[in-house]
């Protein structure tokens, strides 16, 4: 557990993963991965099963997109599971915009 902790907080320092805060409890996280000239991926945005559904998953992607755009990148990709018609939802309502499905 501590490994996992320490490299939590390493990605937390470096800029690549954000948690989401409810008060000073973390609610969600999410990171920013595969730096390229032009763009980035937003990878494991993760909340945990007792607050799901109280829109820290969607926030915490809506702010990591952003910061990134902000920051010079002209997009940002995701891979999502398309059986999951929850995030395929809240990954539309933010901009992203489906462009391979297999």
């Amino acid at each position: 557990l501590e490994q996992w902790r320490a490299r939590a907080h390493a990605a937390c320092q470096k800029g690549y993963a954000h948690l989401w805060v409810d008060g000073k409890k973390p609610v969600a996280m999410a990171m920013l991965s595969r730096p390229t000239k032009e763009g980035v991926a937003l990878t494991s945005v993760y909340t945990p099963k007792p607050l799901r559904g109280r829109g820290y998953g969607s926030a915490v992607s809506a702010y990591l997109t952003q910061k990134a755009l902000s920051a010079g990148k002209t997009f940002c990709v995701l891979y999502a599971d398309v059986t999951n018609s929850t995030a395929n939802r809240i990954y539309k309502t933010i901009g992203f915009k489906e462009v391979y499905a297999s």
